[in-house]
């Protein structure tokens, strides 16, 4: 055990990435209820990933009628996980000083990931138009997660980002995953469609059975066991 332990810090057991891992909610349609309701939960059960979380990111589908607006809602994603915090998706899109009420576009396709080309959703309006007056219908696209953890009624762009999807990263993604939507305008009528969690795991480095990792393996041995006889 010793030897392959100096091996691994020798590189010779390199930790490898794992191929990605796609759960998915199907499809849910569920209204997502407002503060005086308790918002909605939804749940996806995690097994059988091999390894940590190197990477995840969020697929999200919300469908609102003309009353619903983006700028209503504030998502979190949480794991069961001691170990995982959580991230923050969505806290008010748009909301800022000089638009209190935040974006009023109705539903999105889109997929979170903290590197996404898109950049912060937060500010999606003028990330498309340069204009946060100028609407986006069917927002959809690879964007990052909000990250802010400011209370929703004071959130604005310039709040600190500190709930990405990074804080799952080298966690147990094999565990209950919770997707807590709610619309802060109670009676609007936003449903979500459904969500999806993709993950690239890092599996747990195994002694490979080839030859020259064989003959290392006995090269560090003897070492071992000489220094052992001085």
């Amino acid at each position: 055990m010793k030897v392959a332990f100096r091996l691994l810090a020798m590189g010779l057991f390199p930790v490898l990435p794992v191929s990605a891992v796609l759960f998915d909610s199907g499809t849910l349609d569920q209204r997502i209820p407002g503060t005086l309701e308790g918002g909605l939960v939804s749940i996806l059960d995690v097994s059988g990933v091999v390894g940590t979380i190197e990477r995840v990111e969020v697929g999200l589908t919300l469908a609102g009628d003309p009353l619903g607006a983006n700028g209503d809602l504030y998502v979190i994603l949480s794991s069961d996980d001691p170990a995982a915090p959580y991230s923050v998706l969505l806290n008010r899109v748009g909301r800022g000083d000089s638009m209190a009420s935040g974006y009023g576009d109705s539903g999105m396709a889109v997929t979170f990931a903290d590197d996404a080309p898109l950049g912060d959703i937060h500010s999606y309006r003028i990330t498309l138009n340069g204009n946060a007056a100028i609407p986006v219908a069917g927002l959809t696209g690879r964007w990052a997660p909000s990250g802010r953890e400011e209370d929703p009624e004071t959130v604005l762009g310039s709040s600190a980002r500190t709930a990405l999807l990074s804080n799952f990263v080298g966690t147990d993604p094999n565990t209950r995953w919770t997707l807590y939507l709610v619309d802060l305008l109670d009676g609007a009528d936003t449903r979500l469609v459904g969500w999806s969690l993709d993950f690239n795991p890092v599996a747990v480095p195994e002694i490979p059975a080839m030859p020259s990792f064989a003959a290392a393996a006995m090269a560090c041995l003897a070492a071992y066991r000489w220094r052992g006889r001085r």
